[in-house]
């Protein structure tokens, strides 16, 4: 039989007989290739249906079906076999119009209902076939897996761009009154669980946030020389602050008597949430630990009365007062300091604990440690003038603070003497002495101050216990809490009294060039 050789418009080359290369030619009009024979008969929509229905018929014979069902299995477990179908399948699917066709024949196929139940038919068969799942365990992550998740977290949210969509997604979530309420409520159903709020505590003492009365605190206890357990801001907390499920800022054990467990309150916790969840902690201790311990609160506003927190915590341990400390003055270091050095220092021991409006600031240090402080500020306002002196080199002594351990006799007048020599561009010094507090200005004196008049008095804010709050302090209170002034005081038991007068005290630096 005589062969030619044959050239379809693809570029494909075949030899075949004479004959068939003739049928092909006519059938066609070009020699095709099976192939693209196939494609154009595909092409044609009533050669589709055809087609179609004879497969169906087809595969309504049980025979025909397990035949092809076999056939099909061999084939796929021919590694090369399923290579190649995934290589091809991968081609046709990064075509932008495969995919959209695709996409068109699988939302007409789903808009009909007939489909969507056979497809739901065949979920419930798998489902009711498949084994039941077994027992579900607990996963719990390995040192090494939690510290390789925990470096890959950290690179994530290093990067800006992840950053700022993640927020934008809490952001979303958190408008959501729904979302908020389904929140909620899973966290009061958490909170219930003993072995979650044990766990909590345990993750609260070894990450703390340790605020700065806290510090305050702790700085008072350690001048007194108590021995007490505490949280830090860099490593985790003393174990001895654990007790039950719950976390306490400071332990101060007592010899013979119940240990104390110390509360440093601050603005949150006047919320009324806040005060749920302080009682709660409260009663847990009273109900399990009553004579083993005993809750003790120190509140933010009695930092801002002179001593308060000091006698207070004298009167829990039975001290009587202050050791006091022996040093020669050649020893003490003058020189200027922040305020954040000595913020500290007037927040234990001045009746005035903020750090005022600034300026010269001069410390006396003995070894590296602040003893004393003297704060030279602008005068308080333009109308408060000394006659015959230029306001702008006019300063006040706002500060004058020195630690009780350090008091010595002619300490004060000294220490003041020396910072008065340090002023530079200064031709006048006015301070205040303050009756209401007992204070006569006698330090002044023997620093050569001179009694200029006296100033009408003020009014101060003052418990029922005896104890004093400057109105500027009550006043910064109440705005951190959004209250006003008189509310503030009504709530905590504090009165509006007159105080006495004060004394102003002028030292004039500069005779000539006022």
């Amino acid at each position: 039989m005589l062969k030619v050789e044959a050239i379809c418009r693809c570029g494909s080359r075949a030899t075949i007989n004479r004959k068939c290369y003739r049928v092909n030619l006519k059938r066609n009009g070009a020699y095709l290739c099976q192939v693209c024979a196939i494609k154009r008969c595909t092409m044609n929509q009533e050669y589709r249906e055809k087609c179609s229905m004879a497969a169906k018929e087809k595969w309504k014979d049980p025979t025909f079906r397990a035949k092809a069902v076999v056939a099909a299995s061999k084939r796929w477990e021919n590694q090369e076999t399923v290579r190649k179908a995934s290589l091809a399948s991968k081609t046709k699917w990064q075509d932008p119009d495969f995919k959209a066709r695709m996409s068109e024949a699988s939302k007409e196929k789903w808009q009909n209902p007939k489909f969507r139940e056979k497809m739901w038919a065949r979920v419930l068969e798998k489902r009711a076939l498949r084994p039941p799942p077994p027992p579900k365990v607990p996963y719990v992550a390995s040192e090494e897996t939690k510290q390789r998740i925990g470096v890959a977290s950290k690179r994530m949210w290093e990067n800006p761009k992840y950053k700022e969509y993640m927020m934008s997604l809490m952001k979303l979530k958190y408008e959501d009154e729904q979302y908020l309420m389904k929140l909620s409520e899973r966290s009061k159903k958490v909170w219930q669980r003993p072995n979650h709020r044990e766990k909590m505590a345990q993750i609260l003492a070894n990450c703390p946030k340790v605020s700065s009365l806290q510090t305050t605190f702790y700085s008072i206890l350690d001048d007194l020389g108590v021995k007490y357990f505490r949280e830090y801001e860099n490593k985790a907390a003393d174990p001895e602050c654990l007790v039950g499920p719950w976390s306490f800022d400071c332990v101060i054990p007592r010899p013979g008597k119940a240990t104390l467990l110390v509360e440093v309150q601050g603005y949150r916790h006047y919320w009324k949430e806040q005060e749920k969840r302080d009682k709660a902690k409260a009663s847990y201790v009273a109900e399990n630990f009553p004579d083993q311990y005993e809750v003790k609160y120190v509140w933010d506003h009695e930092f801002s009365c002179k001593d308060r927190v000091t006698n207070t915590v004298k009167y829990w341990l039975g001290l009587t007062q202050m050791e006091l400390l022996d040093f020669n003055f050649d020893d003490v270091v003058i020189k200027k300091c922040q305020a954040k050095d000595y913020r500290l220092l007037l927040s234990k021991y001045h009746y005035l604990p903020n750090a005022g409006r600034g300026g010269i600031s001069l410390g006396a240090f003995l070894k590296d440690e602040l003893i004393a402080v003297c704060v030279f500020s602008p005068l308080v306002r333009q109308n408060i003038k000394v006659e015959g002196y230029d306001p702008k080199r006019t300063k006040e002594l706002s500060r004058l603070c020195i630690h009780p351990s350090y008091q010595k006799k002619n300490f004060a007048s000294w220490f003041i003497s020396r910072c008065l020599k340090m002023l530079e561009d200064v031709s006048c010094v006015i301070s205040y002495s303050d009756t209401t507090f007992n204070h006569n200005g006698a330090v002044y004196k023997a620093s050569n101050f001179i009694l200029d008049g006296e100033v009408p008095p003020d009014y101060w804010y003052v418990k029922d216990d005896g104890w004093v709050m400057h109105k500027k302090a009550l006043y910064d209170h109440a705005k951190g809490l959004r209250m006003s002034e008189r509310d503030y005081a009504e709530k905590m038991g504090y009165r509006k009294v007159f105080g006495k007068k004060k004394l102003r005290f002028i030292y004039e630096l500069l005779s000539s060039d006022k």
